[in-house]
């Protein structure tokens, strides 16, 4: 008697066992999602009203804009391919083919990269005070397919 009643114990531990975990936003899943922000050494999301971007002067001559991405479910067990655009009153003004290495961020519950250059064909001065419509078009590990949309006012700190 004494031996089933060490086994009852492990026989509903492995009943239990069958109920699969949440899922894990950090690993591929169904409905996949993608969010525009920012960041240089991190991901930092900004608000989908009210969004700025700072222009940043390159030691080249040029100016850009950090870009960040935070996806839900996507595949990251590769790198991913990206085509970034930035338009300004509907005309192409910057545009970015990175490939990206997706991070799990396990307390933001997301996968997440950063530090991506989205370098503008305009001056600082035209940029300055500008509203700029960035769009990611992202295929991750898995070939999904996932887009986002962002809109943020730009601002030349030099400039002030």
């Amino acid at each position: 008697m004494r031996p089933t009643v060490k086994l009852l114990p492990l026989g509903l531990l492995l009943a239990c066992a069958d109920e699969p975990p949440p899922g894990d936003p950090c690993l591929p899943g169904e409905a996949p999602t993608l969010r525009l922000g920012t960041g240089e050494l991190a991901y930092e999301a900004l608000p989908e009203q009210g969004a700025s971007l700072e222009i940043i002067h390159g030691p080249q001559g040029g100016v850009h804009v950090l870009i960040g991405l935070a996806a839900a479910y996507a595949d990251a067990s590769d790198l991913w391919t990206a085509h970034l655009t930035g338009r300004i009153d509907g005309a192409v003004a910057a545009e970015a083919f990175p490939y990206l290495e997706a991070r799990c961020n396990g307390a933001a519950g997301e996968l997440q990269t950063w530090g991506t250059f989205l370098v503008w064909e305009l001056s600082p001065e035209a940029l300055d005070g500008a509203t700029a419509v960035i769009d990611a078009e992202v295929t991750d590990a898995a070939g999904t397919a996932l887009t986002a949309s962002l809109t943020a006012s730009l601002f030349d700190p030099t400039l002030e």
